[in-house]
């Protein structure tokens, strides 16, 4: 019996990433070695390479994978197709990828991933459910586009009021107001890079116009370039890592007092080849 629902996941990685995590937490004497010997290949490294990244599953291992998680001959096709599709960088190609994978989903999870896909295809839909959280409403949403910067528009604003209460997250209450049901909503990473990718390139939209919209002391924003080791670069991303660990713990432990909603983009990446 699988420990994961594999269905419910777009990007292989991510799923094999939670696999190891769930498996190591029930049977301590779980490792990349014991999966490896399970699976029928020798080298203990090849499983986290792949889940950082650093190498792809190539059409030789996919079978020893399938048989180390103890995938079904169902499963196993959907996982062939899940590592297709997230290798995939042709839009059209995902495109057929993805119908073929919709074959073998359940409608509960079709239905599922088709509102997750919309809940992520704009700003304004997490922006919104985390401001129902200060702002209260009923079905005067002239409020909630004051209180919001930058201001979608009426017509958006209640085309995403329907979708959260469409897919469950925000419920009326006796008196009708409009309430989210969960204190913050993270999550978003089992549908895919290319999804998260567009979601986290319209929020750095956002940031390009916050100059003009908000004043310094409002909003900190910083640019550095640094010539630096490879190994100090790999520390640096671990520190961003930590820190944005802290921030999201810290925003979940506080009282739902809240007063603002506040927007974090944190970046690090190369602009050159890494030097022998």
């Amino acid at each position: 019996m699988m420990l994961l629902d594999i269905y419910g996941y777009m990007d292989y990685r991510i799923f094999l990433r939670d696999y190891y995590a769930k498996r190591k937490a029930s049977k301590s004497y779980f490792s990349y070695r014991h999966f490896a010997r399970k699976a029928g290949f020798t080298s203990s490294g090849l499983y986290p390479n792949i889940v950082k990244g650093l190498r792809n599953l190539s059409p030789k291992y996919l079978p020893k994978f399938a048989i180390g998680l103890g995938l079904s001959a169902r499963e196993t096709e959907y996982f062939r197709l899940l590592v297709d599709y997230t290798h995939c960088t042709n839009d059209g190609s995902r495109s057929e990828l993805f119908a073929a994978m919709s074959v073998y989903l359940p409608d509960r999870v079709k239905r599922l991933f088709r509102s997750q896909r919309q809940f992520y295809s704009c700003w304004e839909n997490v922006v919104i459910y985390q401001a129902l959280h200060i702002v209260r409403i009923k079905d005067d949403f002239r409020t909630l586009a004051t209180f919001l910067r930058p201001n979608p528009g009426l017509v958006r604003i209640r085309k995403s009021i329907n979708l959260l209460e469409s897919m469950g997250l925000v419920v009326r209450s006796e008196d009708g107001y409009l309430c989210p049901i969960h204190s913050n909503l993270m999550g978003g990473e089992e549908l895919g890079a290319d999804l998260i990718r567009q979601f986290q390139s319209s929020l750095l939209d956002l940031g390009k116009t916050a100059y003009e919209r908000f004043p310094k002391d409002s909003r900190y924003q910083i640019s550095e370039t640094l010539a630096i080791s490879a190994t100090l670069a790999e520390h640096f991303r671990e520190r961003l890592r930590d820190l944005h660990h802290e921030i999201v713990q810290q925003a979940l432990q506080e009282p739902l007092t809240g007063q603002v909603v506040l927007q974090i983009n944190l970046q690090l990446f190369p602009v050159s080849e890494v030097s022998p």
